[in-house]
């Protein structure tokens, strides 16, 4: 059900943005969310074939990145045969973003060679640095993050850190979260 629901991002994406992105990027704990955009592009690609899937940038917080650990071993073994199934699994994470949490990421054969497949990749940020970039948000935008939210938004500038996003491109960042659920995470934002 939760991937037949979020699947319908890529309709909004194509209502809202007259097309779909050429990046998409989003913290991931569990995979739903991209398994989502895989097959939602796949299935209006039924009515319009030029319809491509984005290249997925996907973030995990130091603290909890089982996935981003499993794509730099498949990276380092040239995504030799069986790579989606070769990731660790922590065990009782000490992460503060509750919600990416997930230590044994179950969807991780499914989330990789989707990841692979639009030329994508997954990045890890810092946890202890994501409230200075929610503070980016704030103090630029206006705007309040939840901590995954942050984890992603602070993904989108290490991407473009390491040239993961060209110029010209139309990136898409599902930030998610807001801060409505981390009153705390909130309270150190504003705490400076």
């Amino acid at each position: 059900i939760r991937v037949e629901a979020k699947k319908t991002m890529v309709f909004e994406f194509m209502r809202q943005l007259g097309k779909m992105p050429d990046v998409y990027v989003q913290a991931v704990a569990g995979g739903t969310g991209p398994i989502a955009l895989d097959k939602g592009v796949r299935e209006i690609c039924g009515m319009y074939p030029e319809v491509k899937l984005p290249r997925m940038i996907l973030v995990q917080q130091d603290t909890c990145d089982p996935m981003v650990q499993g794509w730099e071993r498949a990276v380092k073994s040239n995504f030799a045969d069986g790579y989606e199934k070769d990731y660790p699994v922590i065990d009782n994470p000490q992460t503060k973003v509750s919600i990416l949490s997930a230590g044994n990421p179950g969807m991780y054969p499914i989330v990789a060679p989707i990841v692979r497949k639009s030329d994508g990749c997954f990045v890890r940020i810092k946890e202890s640095q994501i409230a200075d970039y929610a503070r980016i948000a704030k103090n630029e935008k206006g705007v309040y993050f939840g901590p995954a939210g942050a984890v992603c938004f602070a993904g989108f500038y290490k991407a473009l850190e390491e040239g993961r996003i060209r110029n010209g491109e139309t990136v898409l960042i599902n930030t998610g979260e807001g801060a409505a659920r981390a009153k705390d995470f909130k309270a150190e934002v504003d705490a400076k």
